[in-house]
This record gives C-alpha cells, sequence and structure tokens, in this order.
C-alpha cells in the first residue's frame, strides 16, 4: 500500500468537514462533525471536479445517491468509494 495512503484520507475527511457552509443546512445529517450526506456542490469540491462532470456521473450511476425534494442526496460513502477507486487507479 502506497505510504500516502492514510494522509489522502485525513485530506478526505479534512476536505468534507470544509464542504461549506451548508453544514448547518436543513436535513443534513452529522457524524463526528463530519457531514453524512453532501450536496452536489459540496461533493464536487470534496472529489476535485466540476459540477457537469459530478452530475455526469450521477445519471450514468456511477455513483450512488437519492433525490428528495428534486436535490440529488450524496451519501458521504459514496464519495468515499469513488475517491478510492480514483486513487487505485492513479496509483496502478
Amino acid at each position: 500500500m502506497d505510504p500516502g495512503y492514510p494522509l489522502f484520507w485525513m485530506w478526505l475527511r479534512l476536505m468534507v468537514e470544509k464542504a461549506g457552509p451548508h453544514a448547518q443546512q436543513k436535513g443534513s445529517a452529522r457524524m463526528d462533525g463530519v457531514k453524512r450526506e453532501l450536496t452536489v456542490r459540496e461533493a464536487a469540491q470534496v472529489l476535485g471536479i466540476n459540477l457537469d462532470t459530478i452530475y455526469k456521473l450521477l445519471w450514468a450511476g456511477r455513483i450512488a445517491a437519492t433525490k428528495n425534494e428534486g436535490k440529488w442526496i450524496i451519501p458521504f460513502s459514496a464519495i468515499e468509494d469513488r475517491a478510492r477507486r480514483r486513487a487505485m487507479k492513479l496509483a496502478a
């Protein structure tokens, strides 16, 4: 395993914590100071991709998410999975 791997996960957690002022949004579940669910904008920021790209991934089913009142709700675990797959792809 790459020695930078644990650092990546610490970075990811910090990015989620800093994801924006939406942390106190209505219905925003939190765990240990980290949101369990992210908005599309927050997920894009955490993953370092633009909004168009994340919408394409959502529509293609490549990121697990649900819609609530017309808005995408993305579980933190889906962002972790996507980041893990990308890190492994880049490491190969």
